[in-house]
């Protein structure tokens, strides 16, 4: 078929104006699609060297005594109780800074605790921490409590200026095999009530 009859046709009018601006500005949609993908790939690695690089806080529960009227290392009266002792470490290729912990290593007792743990430290750098829970209460036999609670949050930023938060929380098990308390204990299980271990 001859093309002569559509000479003049608007319709070929519109494919030959539509092909001249394509062709025109190809070279602008070119280079704004490479700049969107040449961001978002600086965004992915940017994003992947920050998870490479910033710090890592793990919390983990070390030991607890019936305490022996010390605590920290200085020597002075206390009352019947027990102490707890957990670890914050510190990994990762730059320092964890402004870290805080607080939590708990106590039964719940009308809406409150009676052992609280409370530290903070300006900056972290591959290194362990200790944290110490004191609980004054009665020991009947100086045996701890069957079960022992025990909750940390440590908060900090990273040198990004990104703040982030760690959660620990286990349940520790005093009974010895005669499921008898005993006045150390090293085992733990997991999943300690109303408390979901978070770490980011």
């Amino acid at each position: 078929m001859s093309t002569e009859m559509f000479k003049g046709s608007p319709w070929l009018r519109f494919l030959g104006s539509s092909r001249k601006q394509i062709n025109e500005n190809l070279g602008f949609i070119v280079a704004v699609a490479a700049a969107v993908i040449a961001l978002w790939s600086a965004r992915i690695q940017r994003d992947a060297m920050r998870l490479d690089e910033r710090p890592y806080l793990k919390i983990s529960f070390d030991s607890i005594a019936v305490h022996q009227g010390k605590l920290g290392g200085v020597r002075e009266s206390l009352p019947d109780g027990y102490e707890v002792k957990m670890l914050v470490e510190e990994s990762g290729k730059t320092p964890a800074f402004q870290v805080a912990a607080n939590g708990f290593c106590d039964v719940e007792q009308k809406g409150l605790h009676n052992g609280w743990a409370q530290m903070r430290w300006p900056f972290l750098f591959d290194e362990k921490a200790a944290v110490t829970c004191l609980v004054s209460v009665d020991l009947p036999g100086g045996d701890l409590p069957p079960n022992v609670p025990l909750s940390l949050t440590v908060h900090y930023d990273d040198i990004f200026g990104s703040h982030h938060a760690s959660t620990f929380c286990e349940t520790i098990i005093t009974l010895g095999d005669e499921l008898t308390p005993r006045r150390s204990a090293t085992g733990i299980i997991p999943d300690a009530p109303d408390c979901r271990p978070v770490m980011n």
